[in-house]
């Protein structure tokens, strides 16, 4: 249980670096977190000269400064954003 709560702190901590860089444009916001997945959603405006998809590839990069390698699975697109699952690799 802890190493999960470890996990949680640094997902979150990502995403809130992620938020000081793309908020109000964009923001993100964990969902989720169930074994070696999860999901963060994001909504907003978005950037229309941006690449939809970027964002999600930034906070991955994001997540790997903090020392969570995870990779996308699944990108559900929605009304005003996405929600996005993420897989950990340990």
């Amino acid at each position: 249980m802890e190493e999960c709560d470890e996990i949680e702190s640094l997902i979150n901590s990502a995403i809130q670096e992620y938020n000081r860089y793309f908020s109000p444009e964009v923001n993100a916001q964990l969902l989720l977190l169930e074994n070696d997945y999860f999901t963060v959603k994001f909504s907003g405006s978005f950037c229309q000269t941006c690449g939809f998809y970027e964002y999600f590839d930034d906070l991955r990069y994001i997540f790997e400064d903090h020392g969570i390698v995870a990779e996308i699975v699944e990108i559900r697109e929605m009304e005003g954003g996405a929600e996005v699952k993420f897989r950990l690799h340990k």
